[in-house]
């Protein structure tokens, strides 16, 4: 499979059946009028559409935005740099706003760091199509409560992230114009019109048109059209009080698919399900997830014994259930319903509710989530959504199960009614040596061919069961994904990634690689590096990346490997397709013990390590195999259980034999002792006559 992030072209495409809008949108939302950040009518200024202003009428859009982590993505949550021992040395956020992730890679440089690699502006352009907006989109690296624009004077003489952006082909920082690009606000465009142009807005982002994004998500109502300089208003499709139909603008309650523009493949409708694999799917990129409930074999996908895949992709998804029925927002009057695992142990039920008055003014933007290995951000949160045990009653649906109470115990429910994911995920990411795009090299799992190609044949895999501390306080076993990641690090007593433009300038020279690595890792000597000679597979050739990295200013450089799990939620099937026979997990080739592979190749001899923010217990090896491939071994000794029929305990053992030797042993003794006394008693009656 071709690697690097630029050949991730897996564009896990939406094909929902195209309804009207006004099919969709909520019969009682009152007419829009759309305005400028002035409070200004557009159709009168032609600047961009202010969401703050134009929502704000009606909603405490300043509540909403503040209310939000989909907003401030761990940007509230900011500490020193390493101030937290669990993270990396240089992460100093839970969520993507300051914590680094060799996915993205780039390292969104805090304040005062001399050494620009990510700016905000930057992270803005990259990373917005994963962010809402608002937040640090706004207010950059500063704290909610300094409300300074980002185009006021410069605060420091050192590097401001806020205010400049990395040239690549100098690699070094030049400032930004904030007052051109402007700022991008909370879009409520994006999760509440039923056609919101998430393809129009993205392109904004990246073009560092931040102030039209907003505009832009409106394209596909046809209010809008893309003119030279920004975006026109079509005057005549607004009503003559420059006020636009709720139903032309398809306002509604968010859907699936609009959680799927940032979250993975969501997927509604009678078109065939495409796995077209994109890494901008996160979940399913990242899970191997798709929330659908379509049938398998039903789908485009090529699979794998696909006749056979009569189930749907999810079964939630097939029981038309949103990712709002689960992920609510936490003050909705109706949907709100505390968790059994936050909840005071003396409250039955809940009666303290906003009404409906009160929640339309201000609804929380903090929506139920759960606890995840890579979910961080927002921690305090955690187990505020509903769980399985919340809506269904495991004790009457499990008669057929011996010792339910130690399988609940010691098993979350997905560790059997997610079996399996049924599409691939990335496996390995390897940044020590990027190609001639300066992308990493990456293998994905639960494909066998090239990633790029529809006919390849899709397995799915197996996901690792990984021990979980919950809160109850319990430690659960939990299907996890793990990726495996390389890179470089710089740097003694405050490391951090090694820039993506300092491995170009390093690695490639004239769109080529440097002739220095060309000397040491071109086996064939046909002047160019295949994927399987773009490895650092051992000590010599990492020492020449290393002189390589050295030579353009990099200090202390050296190679990092981690191990990030990636929790599996969705992907639930029919109750009949859970695991069901004991034999799965109760023999020697234990379900609970099976090994998943983690790399295809060891750079610099590395072995990589688990990340210390992921709340997992980490028991088992990892171990490198005869061919150079590094698998994981999971112990369920190590873990603390005894699986029957799998685990083998000499002590156990021992005693169990001392327990049979000793009853053959009893009984010998019991019955010789009773031979004895017969023969003793027939002696004595002889005696007698």
């Amino acid at each position: 499979m071709k690697g690097g992030l630029g050949f991730m072209t897996l564009t896990l495409a939406l094909t929902a059946s195209a309804a009207p809008a006004a099919d969709l949108a909520s019969p009682l939302h009152p007419a829009v009028v759309l305005v400028d950040g002035e409070g200004t009518s557009v159709l009168q200024s032609g600047r961009p559409v202010s969401t703050m202003q134009t929502c704000g009428r009606c909603h405490d859009t300043p509540y909403i935005a503040a209310h939000s982590y989909h907003v401030s993505l761990g940007s509230d949550e900011r500490s020193a740099v390493g101030a937290v021992g669990e993270r990396r040395a240089w992460d100093y956020s839970p969520g993507s706003f300051g914590r680094w992730n060799p996915l993205t890679y780039r390292y969104l440089t805090p304040p005062g760091d001399l050494r620009l690699d990510l700016g905000v502006a930057e992270w803005v352009q990259r990373q917005g199509w994963r962010h809402v907006g608002g937040g640090p989109a706004v207010y950059g690296h500063r704290s909610v409560q300094q409300l300074a624009p980002p185009n006021s004077a410069k605060l420091a003489a050192d590097v401001d992230p806020d205010r400049q952006v990395l040239d690549p082909a100098t690699g070094q920082p030049r400032d930004w114009d904030w007052q051109q690009s402007g700022v991008a606000e909370m879009n409520c465009f994006l999760c509440h019109a039923a056609q919101a142009d998430n393809a129009a807005r993205i392109v904004e982002l990246e073009a560092g048109r931040f102030q039209w994004a907003a505009t832009a998500t409106l394209a596909s109502t046809g209010l809008v059209r893309k003119a030279e300089a920004g975006w026109q208003y079509v005057a005549n499709d607004f009503n003559s009080d420059g006020s636009v139909a709720a139903e032309r603008l398809g306002i509604r309650e968010p859907t699936s698919l609009h959680c799927g523009q940032c979250h993975g493949l969501a997927h509604r409708g009678t078109e065939p399900v495409r796995l077209e694999l994109s890494f901008r799917q996160w979940s399913t990129a990242t899970k191997g997830q798709v929330f659908s409930g379509q049938r398998m074999f039903e789908s485009a996908v090529n699979l794998d014994e696909k006749l056979t895949r009569t189930r749907p992709w999810d079964v939630h998804a097939e029981a038309m259930l949103e990712c709002s029925s689960c992920h609510f927002p936490l003050n909705h009057p109706s949907f709100f319903e505390s968790s059994p695992r936050n909840r005071p142990a003396h409250l039955a039920y809940e009666p303290r509710r906003l009404s409906l008055r009160e929640y339309v003014l201000r609804p929380s933007h903090q929506f139920a989530k759960g606890q995840t290995a890579q979910g961080t951000v927002a921690h305090h949160l955690a187990g505020t959504m509903r769980r399985c045990e919340d809506c269904h009653l495991a004790e009457q649906t499990h008669d057929w199960l011996p010792y339910r109470a130690v399988h609940f115990e010691r098993l979350s429910c997905e560790a059997c009614h997610v079996p399996a994911a049924g599409a691939p995920a990335i496996q390995q990411v390897d940044w020590t040596l990027v190609d001639l795009s300066g992308e990493p090299q990456v293998s994905w799992r639960g494909i066998q061919g090239e990633v790029t190609d529809p006919a390849a044949v899709v397995t799915g895999f197996e996901p690792v069961l990984l021990p979980r501390h919950e809160l109850d306080g319990r430690s659960r076993l939990t299907p996890h994904n793990l990726i495996t990641a390389w890179y470089w690090v710089e740097g003694g007593a405050t490391p951090r990634p090694v820039r993506q433009v300092d491995l170009q300038r390093a690695f490639l020279q004239g769109g080529a690689y440097h002739s220095e690595l060309l000397a040491a890792l071109d086996l064939d000597r046909d002047g160019k590096l295949s994927r399987g000679e773009r490895v650092l597979d051992t000590p010599e050739k990492a020492d020449v990346a290393r002189r390589r990295l050295q030579s353009v200013g990099v200090t202390e450089p050296r190679i990092a490997g981690e191990i990030q799990p990636y929790a599996t939620h969705h992907g639930v099937g029919p109750a009949r397709w859970a695991t069901r026979d004991c034999r799965t997990c109760h023999r020697e080739d234990s379900r609970l013990a099976r090994p998943l592979a983690l790399a295809s190749h060891v750079p610099g001899s590395v072995f990589p390590e688990l990340v210390g923010d992921s709340g997992l217990e980490w028991h088992g090896d990892i171990a490198r195999q005869e061919d150079g491939t590094l698998v994981f071994r999971p112990s369920t000794a190590g873990a603390g259980l005894y699986v029957l029929g799998h685990d083998r305990w000499n002590w156990v053992n021992w005693l169990g034999g001392l327990m049979v030797l000793g009853v053959i042993c009893g009984a010998a003794t019991h019955a010789g002792l009773r031979l004895l006394a017969s023969r003793r008693r027939r002696s004595e009656d002889s005696g007698d006559a």
